[in-house]
């Protein structure tokens, strides 16, 4: 069984966040929404950690604004986003939909479409185990499962 991902959270900008998600076993990072790129790198400067992945949720700038700077110093960063939103997310290689599933390090995590703030908007959860919860990165959609 994998170690539980260790998520740290950026305060970016006014009122938003930026995530890094860690799987702590390949000691391999993704960056989720990243506004901005400075702090992020700082960040990643900091820890010997390799980042693969951004996961963007939707093409604002202000979760993709960073894209661009990040990927100029981490050049094979794979960049994920909604098969909607293909053009308008910097460096987009994977174009997401529903059920899809993405990989870091020994995790997964399961893509929701979640339209509403845009019209390809999506998620991603990962989820947890008996011992640990699991882990949904929404953006700016208040998300609800029954």
């Amino acid at each position: 069984m994998p170690a539980p991902l260790d998520i740290h959270r950026i305060p970016v900008l006014n009122d938003n966040y930026v995530f890094v998600i860690i799987d702590p076993d390949t000691q391999t990072a993704a960056v989720v929404d990243p506004a901005i790129a400075p702090p992020v790198l700082t960040f990643l400067a900091q820890r010997s950690i390799q980042l693969t992945a951004i996961f963007n949720t939707h093409h604002h700038g202000d979760h993709v604004g960073g894209n661009r700077e990040i990927y100029a110093v981490y050049p094979d960063v794979v960049v994920y986003g909604g098969a909607a939103d293909r053009g308008r997310i910097p460096h987009q290689q994977v174009f997401l939909q529903e059920g899809d599933r993405v990989s870091l390090g020994n995790h997964q995590a399961t893509v929701f479409f979640v339209p509403g703030h845009t019209k390809a908007h999506i998620a991603y959860y990962f989820p947890g185990s008996a011992a640990t919860p699991g882990h949904l990165f929404c953006g700016d959609t208040p998300v609800s499962y029954t």
